[in-house]
């Protein structure tokens, strides 16, 4: 202890001009202009990036939960949409086995999921999503984006499902072109995201951009679920139809979240067309 009050004592003229020196040029530094905007700048430099990847960082986290948010707010949305159900008005029922509250049938109902693998530049392209037979995921359930179709669960796990995207070589979509209402089948080229609407009459009048979208016809896509809209028309050689090309509206290079669909009442109306017999 005796060292150190020596040592100070010692130099206590040198630690009084360094005290001197700072009070000196904090006095500068605030009287003089050009040195505090020199040093005003300098520590901008120094201080600005760091807190530039500090509200990156924070950000980030932020935004996953808006997000999150965002997709159960869309996903409640879509729940109640109108279209999702039937109404059931009138009944050969004896009245008094009608309820009012049972007249408005669901057809469908929706889940979402993250998807976790996806390719896009093969001709028979798939995904993988994060939701499995232990969320209720079974095959043939369509898979869609706020705007437009992906594709249809071909394979499920207990904790994952695989999609067959719109960007194979075996899509088949029934779908409706607007404002004509006539239906055809959606098929994708092999190239890019360039669909081909098939089965329109020659005389139908189409326009480029127009809207094709689900028509509901096939018990997976639920209706009025965009497609797509017209590039190109070409009416090709006398007695066949219109080749319509499409611009597909999903972005299949840039996919986050997806919905699901299930048709409530796939099983009974598959056994039903089942018993039709082809003419």
């Amino acid at each position: 202890m005796n060292n150190l009050f020596l040592f100070l004592k010692k130099n206590s003229h040198v630690f009084f001009f360094l005290v001197l020196q700072f009070i000196c040029i904090l006095m500068i530094y605030y009287s003089l202009h050009y040195p505090h905007y020199v040093l005003g700048k300098i520590a901008k430099e120094i201080i600005y990036p760091v807190q530039q990847v500090q509200n990156e960082v924070i950000r980030h986290f932020h935004l996953e939960t808006e997000n999150a948010d965002l997709l159960q707010q869309n996903l409640q949305l879509l729940r109640e949409d109108k279209r999702n159900f039937v109404e059931r008005g009138d009944t050969l029922k004896p009245v008094f086995e009608t309820d009012a509250q049972h007249r408005q049938i669901r057809i469908y109902d929706y889940l979402a999921a993250n998807v976790i693998y996806s390719t896009v530049d093969k001709k028979h392209n798939y995904l993988i999503i994060d939701r499995g037979s232990e969320d209720g995921i079974t095959n043939d359930m369509a898979v869609f984006t706020a705007t437009g179709v992906v594709g249809v669960t071909c394979d499920v796990s207990k904790q994952f499902a695989t999609v067959m995207s719109v960007l194979h070589l075996d899509t088949r979509i029934s779908a409706k072109i607007l404002p004509t209402n006539y239906i055809g089948t959606v098929i994708w080229t092999g190239h890019d995201t360039e669909a081909q609407l098939t089965d329109i009459p020659r005389h139908v009048n189409i326009e480029v951009g127009d809207t094709v979208i689900t028509s509901g016809y096939s018990n997976v896509y639920p209706k009025e679920i965009m497609i797509g809209t017209v590039s190109s028309t070409d009416y090709g050689r006398h007695g066949e139809g219109q080749t319509i090309k499409l611009a597909l509206s999903t972005n299949f290079y840039h996919l986050n979240s997806v919905f699901i669909a299930k048709n409530l009442y796939k099983d009974e109306l598959d056994t039903l067309k089942s018993r039709l017999k082809n003419e």
